[in-house]
């Protein structure tokens, strides 16, 4: 028996297929040829049931695999639709976390100019190392000064006049110390101390010639001063181990602002990137980094993630936004902000670090001042140490070493995240 098939018909199912076979295996395409061969120049050819049906199954075979091309193109952008899905959430999360841990350090970095532990180990009032410098000073000076006016060699006739009033002297001093103790740190309020001593005369009456007469227009008087520059050096020397653990301890102080300083100016711009790059994607897509609604769910809006008919033109379209693309396109900085922000924490946890052992030094030796009371600089040092290093087992006191250790481990988990996903491409 004979059947006779369109040889139109035929070629057009045939060609209707090729162009999905592109990637097809040999034997299909060769198939594919065997069909056009098959035809002569008429338009009704004839030809065995037999080899019809041969001529059925290749097609078959041919619509077969163009499903399976179909189903692969699906699979294929489906899986880039999830991969960039990932990705995505993964850099713009990584964004907000970058600026919001920036922020923390620049905060926290202000607070620490201002530390608690050198404000109260530079105040001349405070008792926290077991003596109140101004005390110190006032009974140091009030020493010097009676060894210094009972001293016959200084029996001057100024210092005779001083002595009556010494009391009032030593009243006034005190409130002159009281006054400025406030104002000044003690290596300032040792220097205002001197300058009133180095002020302090009496009028001494003398007369003009060896004849002196009742002619008040022969009596001069004229302002010598009581104490001569050794008091001041005794006073000085009185102090002296003060005066090398409070300048220690400003110098720390100097060191560490100049260090914050220089911090600052090195990462003032880190910021400004974070912003233009955040900026650029809030410009360019719906995304609103400060929003109520989550990242995550913003970005699956974008994705469209609650359409329920996904197919392979429905992945296209939203694959070819030019939302995503701008986001994408910001990736590699994205990246780079990372190391920066990195290399920002590192140098700020030095300059802190830094100045807590600097601090830790200088309190050893606050323990060689005659008035200290080396149990309260024990105590003082053990709770710097914490601070700097924490307590274990303590969940409360985990240390200034340990402080952005889960914002730095978030930022990194993002970036990981980021790195696998954009090596599919």
């Amino acid at each position: 028996m004979k059947t006779k098939l369109s040889k139109i018909t035929i070629l057009l199912i045939t060609f209707s297929v090729i162009p999905q076979l592109v990637n097809s295996q040999t034997q299909i395409q060769k198939d594919s040829i065997t069909i056009l061969k098959a035809f002569n120049s008429n338009e009704i050819i004839d030809t065995r049931t037999e080899n019809v049906d041969d001529l059925r199954n290749i097609v078959s075979v041919l619509s077969t695999k163009m499903e399976d091309i179909e189903t692969s193109k699906l699979s294929s952008r489906k899986k880039d639709y999830n991969s960039k899905l990932t990705l995505i959430k993964s850099q713009l999360q990584l964004l907000k976390e970058l600026k919001s841990t920036y922020n923390n350090i620049v905060s926290d970095r202000e607070s620490m100019r201002a530390s608690t532990y050198i404000a109260k180990l530079n105040n001349p009032n405070d008792s926290i190392l077991g003596f109140a410098f101004t005390k110190v000073v006032l009974d140091n000076f009030k020493e010097v000064v009676e060894e210094y006016i009972n001293d016959p060699k200084n029996n001057t006739s100024a210092v005779q006049q001083f002595k009556p009033k010494q009391n009032n002297f030593f009243k006034r001093m005190n409130s002159v110390i009281g006054f400025i103790s406030p104002m000044f740190p003690p290596l300032q309020m040792i220097s205002k101390i001197t300058d009133k001593i180095e002020t302090v005369v009496e009028p001494i009456k003398k007369w003009k010639d060896d004849n002196p007469t009742f002619n008040a227009k022969k009596l001069t008087i004229e302002n010598q001063p009581v104490f001569n520059p050794i008091l001041i050096k005794k006073f000085n020397s009185k102090l002296n181990l003060y005066i090398t653990y409070y300048t220690r301890l400003s110098e720390t102080n100097d060191t560490f602002l100049s260090d914050i300083e220089t911090n600052e100016l090195k990462y003032n711009q880190l910021i400004i990137e974070i912003n233009k790059t955040i900026n650029n994607i809030e410009n360019n897509s719906k995304i609103k980094f400060d929003s109520i609604v989550s990242i995550t769910d913003q970005v699956n809006n974008l994705f469209e993630l609650q359409f329920q008919n996904k197919n392979t033109r429905f992945y296209k379209s939203i694959l070819e936004k030019e939302e995503l693309k701008c986001i994408i396109g910001s990736l590699r900085k994205s990246i780079s902000l990372v190391t920066k922000l990195n290399d920002f924490h590192s140098d700020y946890q030095i300059v802190v670090l830094k100045n807590y052992n600097n601090y830790i030094k200088s309190l050893e030796a606050a323990k060689t001042l005659p008035k200290a009371k080396v149990p309260n600089i024990n105590l003082i040092q053990t709770q710097i140490k914490e601070i700097r290093d924490g307590v274990p087992g303590n969940p409360s006191k985990i240390g200034f070493i340990n402080k952005y250790s889960d914002h730095l481990k978030v930022i990194n988990n993002h970036l990981d995240i980021i790195q696998e996903e954009s090596s599919l491409y």
